[in-house]
C-alpha cells in the first residue's frame, strides 16, 4: 500500500499517483495531474497508444505519454489559455510501487513549456520531488 501525502501539493501528488495505478502500461506506469490554482484542469496516465505507427510524438515509441494525455484531458475541458501558468504533477511508480524517476522528455518538456505551463514537478528515485520552473 502506497503511503498518500498530505497538504495542497500533496494532494496533486496523491492524485497523480492514482493517475498512475490506473494506467495500463505495466513497464513504467506514469500519471499526471495539471493544476492551477486549487482547481485540477486535467489528469492523465501513459497508456499504449495503437496509433504511434501514424504519429510520431514520443520518444518512446507504441506509447501515449502522461503529460500529454494530461493536456488532452485539460483542452476537452478548457481553452488553451486557461493552461498558461498551470503546474503539471508527474509520477512514476516502480516494483512495489516506489516512486521512479518521471522527468518529462524532451519533446513532452518542450510541449508543456509551450503550451505556457509554469511549473512541472516530478518524482525521483529517492523517494521525493523535483520542480522545474519555465523562465
Amino acid at each position: 500500500m502506497f503511503v498518500r501525502h498530505l497538504g495542497l501539493i500533496g494532494i496533486m501528488i496523491d492524485l497523480a499517483i492514482r493517475q498512475a495505478e490506473s494506467s495500463s502500461f505495466e513497464r513504467a506506469p506514469m500519471g499526471a495531474v495539471l493544476t492551477k490554482g486549487h482547481k485540477v484542469l486535467g489528469s492523465g496516465q501513459n497508456k499504449t497508444n495503437r496509433h504511434q505507427s501514424k504519429i510520431r510524438t514520443t520518444s518512446w515509441p507504441g506509447s501515449l505519454h502522461a503529460e500529454i494525455a494530461c493536456v488532452l484531458d485539460a483542452l476537452r475541458k478548457h481553452p488553451v489559455d486557461k493552461l498558461k501558468g498551470a503546474t503539471i504533477t508527474v509520477v512514476r511508480l516502480g516494483k512495489k510501487n516506489k516512486l521512479r524517476l518521471a522527468m518529462p522528455c524532451r519533446s513532452c518538456y518542450n510541449s508543456l513549456r509551450n503550451l505556457g505551463i509554469k511549473e512541472v514537478r516530478f518524482s525521483n528515485d529517492n523517494g521525493g520531488f523535483t520542480t522545474m520552473r519555465f523562465e
